[in-house]
Parts: C-alpha cells; structure tokens; sequence
C-alpha cells in the first residue's frame, strides 16, 4: 500500500493547452504557470517567424520537463537522441518534442522552457523541421526569444532583462573581444551563447529597436538550408565594418542590475522582482548618485521588508538599509560573518496604498536614504557605495526604477 502511494505522488503533471501538451515532473501549480506561458509565448512565436507548426487535427506541441539532468537525459536517449553534456534542454527533432529540467533560477528555468520551445516552433513553422547550419543563428533566436519578462500575466520576449544571475551581455562583450567573429558568422566556429545571443539581437533590433535592412531576408535564407557566405557581409558590413559596429551596440547594451544573491528577475523595463528566505539584494553595475524605487507591499497582507543596497566589497561585506510594514527601519552591515546594526526605529507613516517611495543617493562620498518621503538617513562613510535593492525572508516587488 505504502508502495502504491509513493507511485501515485511521483507520477507527472500534465497540462494541455490550445496548443501544447506540457509533461512535468514539478508541482502541479507550476505546471499550469508553464502552460500559461507557453500560450502567451505562442502567437509572439508567430509573429516573430511569420509562421505557425503545420500539425495534425487536434495535435500540440509536445514539451516534458525533469527535476534533474538525469531523469532529463535519460528520457531523450529513450527517445533515440544523445543528451548534449552541456545543455539544460533538447529540443529532439526526431519526436518533436522539446525536452529540459530545473536550473538554479526561476527566471533561467522559464528561459530555457522559452529557449526550447523556440527551437520547437522555429523548426516546424520555417525549416522542415532541420537545423540551420549557422549555429549562431539557431541558438541565437533561441536565445533572444528565450530572454523574457513575466508578471503571471503579461508576457515579453526578446528583452534585455532589467537583471539577471546569467548577464548575458557582459558574458557575450568578453567573447566577442577575443572571437574570431569571420569564423563565427561563416558556421565555422561556434560561439558561446551569449555571443550567439548578441548577434542575433543586434540583426534583430540594432536599428532602434527594429531590425537592420536585411535581416527578414537572411532568415528566409538560412532557414532553407544555406549557409550566411557572402550574403552577411554584403547586408550588414565587411567583417571588420561589422565588428566594429556590433562591439559599439553591445557596449551599450548592457545589462543595468546584477543579482548578489538569488532570486531576481525582471517583470518589466522598470520593474522587478525579489524572493528569499534571507537577505538577498541585486546591484546596479553602472556608478550612480541617486537610485529611486517603489516597493510594492504585497496584495495579501503577508509581511515584508525591503529597500536597499548601500555598499558591496563582496559576498561578506556590504550594508543593505530594510524597512518592514510597519515602518521600522534598519541599517545593517554584514562583515567578517556577523551583521553589524548601524541604525534602527521607528521610521515614518506608510502609505495606506502600501506603496512605499524609497531614494537612495550618493554625496560627497557618503550615502543617505529616504523612506516614504521622510528625512535623510545617514550619511555612513562607507567603503565603495554601491546602490541596489533589497529584501529579506519575503517576495516582494520594486516598480518605478530609476537612476542616475
């Protein structure tokens, strides 16, 4: 009996949608949210390949999901495939079937869900279900459309996250800087994802957030089969042209947030979201004076504190500022193994809407805050400022993000 029960908890979720069949060794809630996601991600598949899967009456796209590499890689060789030693996903186009397992993140387990259903979509609706030989170009659509935004509700694709723990722009400038780029774009090379990333957001949105000249005409192309030969340089520049002009977008476009501890991810351009069982904060990479934030107290009541990041040397030392619904703050900073209190009390009235303004800033070297419009607090001499967000033990929201 005992045995019969421990089957019956171990069996998998499945969820069907309009257009997928979703299997899922996770909970059965997370199971839905992935179905969600993938119909909100469907008719922005579309739009983007200007195609859909030509499938049979009443067929879905078929996706499983694992909790480890393991159960991951043993279900694609029964499939007939050879699991990828470093890969969190397959998309296997012998079965159709877009296979993967739990990352360290949330938002990188919803990327790669993305990431692999991208290839899923791409292969059925525009390549007859074969790989394009330029792998920049196969992983890098997979990658630009994997990168994504999700509040529950509304979904986009193709962002620039506002933070993430992989920071696929920094990782992508550092390959470019020593790729042998030629090689790359020719199939003769293949790059690390990030740089597969890179370049194909830059063909994608490098002209104002809109595609260059060329680029709808080069996906037709490799999509059939070619390989991008001299088509590439004569659309978007001679190598050296091209270089040149990829490395100056790239620099400036650059991740803003960098998560210290997990879990960020980013629900808008503007807006964030953090989730922890203790202290966890993201910093901003760009040197700043002022930092400004909303918080976002929680719909259903649940505790909170958060607020943000005033200095950061490393993982044992940095100071973090935190207010709680109440409106007790405190300032604390971690060094050596121990928190240090450097400030804490009452702070001012909350807003009833449980929306609370906080501004970070930067003078003469010493930072300072202000909490729901209250009188400075600080300043602290403190080594290296460095201005972030915060939170502890909650899941809690930030909107209205600015600097400067």
């Amino acid at each position: 009996m005992v045995a019969l029960v421990l089957c019956l908890l171990a069996l998998p979720e499945t969820v069907e949608t309009a257009h997928y069949r979703l299997v899922s060794e996770g909970p059965r809630a997370e199971a839905e949210e992935f179905g969600r996601v993938l119909e909100a991600a469907y008719p922005r598949f579309a739009a983007h390949f200007k195609a859909t899967p030509k499938l049979g009456k009443g067929a879905r796209l078929e996706v499983r999901f694992f909790e480890t590499r393991e159960a991951w890689a043993a279900a694609v060789r029964a499939a007939g495939a050879t699991a990828p030693e470093v890969a969190g996903g397959y998309y296997w186009t012998g079965d159709s079937t877009a296979y993967l397992y739990r990352q360290p993140t949330r938002l990188f387990t919803r990327a790669l869900l993305l990431h692999e259903t991208t290839h899923q979509f791409h292969f059925l609706a525009c390549t007859r279900n074969r790989e394009p030989q330029a792998f920049w170009y196969k992983e890098g659509v997979a990658e630009f459309l994997g990168w994504n935004e999700w509040d529950g509700e509304r979904l986009a694709l193709g962002v620039l996250p506002v933070v993430a723990l992989e920071d696929y722009p920094a990782r992508a400038l550092a390959d470019l800087r020593g790729a042998d780029l030629e090689a790359v774009i020719e199939g003769k090379a293949e790059p690390a994802r990030p740089l597969a990333w890179a370049i194909y957001r830059h063909l994608a949105t490098g002209n104002g957030g809109k595609p260059l000249k060329g680029f709808e005409k080069l996906g037709d192309k490799l999509d059939g089969g070619a390989k991008p030969s001299s088509f590439f340089w004569k659309s978007f520049g001679q190598p050296a042209a091209y270089r040149k002009a990829l490395l100056a977008w790239l620099e400036a476009e650059q991740q803003p947030f960098v998560p210290l501890f997990n879990e960020w991810e980013p629900l808008g351009p503007d807006r964030v979201r953090g989730f922890a069982g203790v202290v966890t904060a993201c910093r901003l990479q760009a040197k700043a004076t002022q930092l400004s934030a909303t918080i976002e107290a929680p719909a259903d009541g649940a505790p909170w504190r958060g607020g943000g990041l005033l200095h950061h040397e490393g993982p044992d030392d940095y100071t973090v500022f935190l207010v709680d619904q109440t409106g007790y703050v405190r300032v604390t900073r971690r060094r050596a193994g121990r928190w240090e209190v450097l400030e804490q009390g009452a702070g001012p009235p909350l807003p009833p809407d449980g929306k609370v303004q906080i501004t970070l800033s930067l003078a003469d070297g010493r930072a300072r805050f202000t909490v729901a419009g209250s009188e400075p607090h600080g300043p602290w001499d403190l080594p290296k400022p460095a201005f972030g967000l915060a939170l502890e033990n909650c899941d809690l929201v930030f909107s209205g993000l600015s600097w400067k």
